[in-house]
């Protein structure tokens, strides 16, 4: 990065300029034991080292622990199992990489799921990152100027499908071989 004093403009020219490290746990749990609910579960901790090939940039290079977690939530609302409630939820801890400082975010999902006509036809309808909690602000300090970063994608949306299945459900298949069944019977194979 460099600063046009005439201007003053900053350029940012993106080089190889550092080397980089990331070492990290991860542990995942399903939970099915009652027969409503379904639960899957990530935990995810990472630790990010960061260094200049020289001493010549002038800049604060952000090295850190990362903390995130996951929960994926089935529940079955009927004694039929034909109406099912999704609630997920995730969660990033402020962390430091690289030459930016990451703000904390999280997202949460709610949807519902109808099956109907035999499971044949399928209404779903959902909110997603519903609390639009997901974009995470990055901080830098660059040539002794603070810049921070913000971006909003279109993380929240509501979305409805629906879906029917077509075909038979009563067709017979047949085994099929792979035509050399003859040949193996004669030589005992």
């Amino acid at each position: 990065p460099s600063v046009i004093d005439e201007t003053n403009q900053q350029v940012i020219t993106y080089e190889n300029f550092y080397t980089g490290y990331s070492y990290g746990l991860f542990e995942s749990y399903l939970f099915n034991k009652i027969s409503w609910w379904e639960s899957q579960n990530s935990v995810f901790l990472i630790n990010n080292e960061f260094s200049f090939f020289n001493d010549d940039i002038n800049a604060e290079i952000q090295n850190g622990f990362r903390f995130y977690a996951a929960t994926n939530n089935t529940f079955v609302l009927n004694k039929a199992k034909t109406i099912r409630a999704q609630v997920n939820f995730w969660y990033s801890s402020p962390y430091k990489e690289n030459l930016f400082d990451y703000s904390d975010s999280y997202s949460l999902d709610v949807a519902l799921k109808f099956d109907m006509l035999n499971k044949d036809l399928q209404l779903s309808v959902g909110g997603y990152d519903i609390l639009n909690s997901s974009p995470a602000t990055l901080t830098s300090v660059i040539n002794n100027v603070q810049q921070n970063y913000i971006s909003f994608p279109s993380n929240r949306y509501f979305r409805t499908s629906l879906t029917y299945k077509f075909g038979n459900k009563k067709v017979n298949v047949r085994q099929r071989g792979f035509g050399n069944e003859e040949e193996k019977s004669r030589t005992g194979n």
